[in-house]
């Protein structure tokens, strides 16, 4: 048996002083007893209370946080091998690691920065194969095609400029070393992206003719450029005393700028390339990732066969609610039979709690269909109409994932109900949840839109309210770290989809009411000018005069 998380084993230290507490409280208890009840008290005591059930009491405590502490660090054996069939880009972050991006034009420095973000970048990623190339005067492979992100942070970190031996910046034979050692040399490969993060210097490597190279390969160039365009930045370097002093060349200070003009016409001559010229501008690679990465074509990658260890804390966590059970039920003295038979009945209950933990495997991996089957399956622990409000959401998110938006748009309304009634209402899962059903009524309303333009009249209206019902979810979400960047993109993307709903709608049907009050008044004016009928008038005979 291995554990998978052995730190968790440091919560047992807690259990020494938890029966330390129990055996107080118990002698404590007796005491308070006997000095109450005077000379009769062990009598009343022994009819009230057995006092082996009250040791087991405290024994099947003690047991059941003992379990529950063996659960958590994931105990596992048995092995089963998986195979597993992803889809994703090949991704390369090739990184300028010449001393120039040591300069500190941005906080703390242009290295730095860029460390920072591609680690921010890693939270995005959804099956990409990526690789880390660093160079300077030469370029160094540091982490292969891989899709273990944990050993591409590891090495993210541990770059640095004296990563590589030689100094200087050779652009051009940093991308040749890429399309020669990390890409495969197949013209018919797709879904291939380079990610450069450089100042643009170069020392006459003929960059412009690699890029051109990287282009009959299909692979895009994604050129994100760094530094002052200007005057440029004077760069300084610290001392063995950590003091900076500025770095001379035949006796003067030596300024580093950003190339622009040569970062864009290596862009340029690569299929769909783009360069992104950040200066000396905070920027967020994440939201570069997820527009121009994120969202384009994948393609299906090398199946990969691993072999897994079969956790078994399951077993352990409803040992440990079973020892909490029988601890809570066990009584002090004596109870009636009832209680024994209500025993019973609970341990013979199936318990299915590896379904949930399954399904949110199966949706870590990309796995949607099998992820809402374990759901399903775990929803039937439960009482119909009271199904806990994380189990709806997972469900909900699953059918999302399949692009069921009805389905995923009815879930995310039941969790938000059930998430309200519960006791304690949970705020975090609250903002995830509206997250959630304003995507899925925006992915709703833009399908309506786009039926609506094609075949008029369509069902405008209809996405003009799911539009704004997402608009109202996302502002009335709490404040939160995690969500805010998420919930300010829906956001965005819901009042530029209401604007244009709006706009349609304004082309195809024109204000008549003007018109109609205008045609009233003429009619009005009409009837005023002609002239009105006479009314007969009574009139009585008179009598003629011979």
């Amino acid at each position: 048996m291995t554990l998978l998380s052995p730190q968790s084993l440091l919560w047992l230290a807690l259990l020494p002083p938890l029966a330390l507490l129990l055996l107080l409280r118990h002698r404590r208890r007796h005491a308070l007893l006997e000095k109450a009840a005077g000379p009769n008290a062990r009598q009343f005591l022994s009819q009230s209370q057995t006092p082996r059930r009250a040791w087991a009491k405290g024994g099947l405590l003690l047991l059941s946080l003992l379990l529950l502490i063996v659960a958590l660090a994931e105990p596992a054996w048995g092995e089963r091998t998986e195979t597993i069939h992803r889809q994703g880009r090949e991704v390369v972050f090739l990184v300028d690691l010449s001393r120039s991006m040591l300069a500190d034009d941005l906080r703390p420095s242009r290295l730095e920065r860029a460390k920072t973000e591609i680690a921010q970048c890693l939270e995005t990623l959804e099956g990409d194969r990526i690789a880390l190339v660093g160079f300077a005067g030469e370029a160094k492979t540091l982490c292969p095609l891989t899709l273990d992100y944990g050993f591409f942070r590891m090495t993210l970190q541990e770059m640095s400029p004296h990563s590589l031996s030689r100094g200087g910046t050779n652009l051009g034979d940093a991308l040749r070393k890429v399309m020669r050692e990390v890409l495969d040399d197949d013209p018919k490969a797709t879904g291939r992206d380079v990610i450069l993060i450089t100042d643009g210097e170069d020392q006459e490597s003929m960059p412009v003719e690699a890029a051109k190279a990287l282009g009959v390969q299909k692979v895009r160039l994604i050129a994100i450029g760094l530094g002052d365009d200007g005057e440029g930045t004077l760069l300084t370097l610290p001392d063995k005393q950590g003091r900076k002093s500025p770095l001379l060349y035949q006796g003067k200070p030596v300024r580093t700028r950003l190339d622009s003009q040569t970062l864009q016409a290596m862009a340029d001559v690569t299929p769909g390339g783009i360069y992104v010229p950040v200066g000396t501008r905070s920027f967020n690679l994440a939201d570069l990732y997820r527009q121009l990465v994120g969202g384009a074509e994948k393609h299906d990658l090398a199946e990969e066969t691993i072999l897994r260890q079969e956790t078994r804390f399951p077993l352990f966590t409803m040992a440990s609610m079973a020892a909490l059970a029988l601890a809570c039920l066990l009584p002090l003295g004596r109870r009636p039979r009832g209680t024994w038979i209500a025993l019973l009945l609970l341990t013979a209950l199936p318990l299915h709690a590896d379904d949930f933990s399954q399904g949110l495997q199966a949706l870590a991996q990309g796995d949607y269909a099998t992820a809402q089957t374990h759901f399903q399956e775990a929803r039937r622990d439960f009482p119909p109409d009271a199904p806990p409000p994380a189990l709806v959401y997972n469900q909900a998110l699953a059918a999302f994932r399949q692009e069921d938006f009805p389905t995923a748009n009815a879930l995310f309304r039941e969790a938000m109900e059930k998430n309200g009634l519960a006791p304690r209402r949970n705020e975090g899962l609250d903002g995830k949840i509206r997250l959630g059903l304003s995507s899925a009524l925006l992915q709703n309303a833009a399908t309506l839109f786009a039926q609506a333009q094609t075949s008029p009249p369509g069902p405008a209206p209809s996405s003009e309210e799911k539009t704004r019902e997402a608009i109202n979810l996302l502002e009335d979400m709490l404040p939160e770290n995690a969500l805010q960047q998420a919930r300010e993109t829906n956001l965005t993307l819901a009042r530029e989809l209401l604007e244009a709903i709006l706009a349609w709608k304004e082309q195809q049907n024109p204000p008549q009411q003007d018109h109609q009050q205008d045609h009233q008044q003429q009619d009005q004016q009409q009837q005023e000018s002609q002239p009105q009928e006479s009314q007969p008038q009574d009139s009585q005979p008179q009598d003629s005069q011979p």
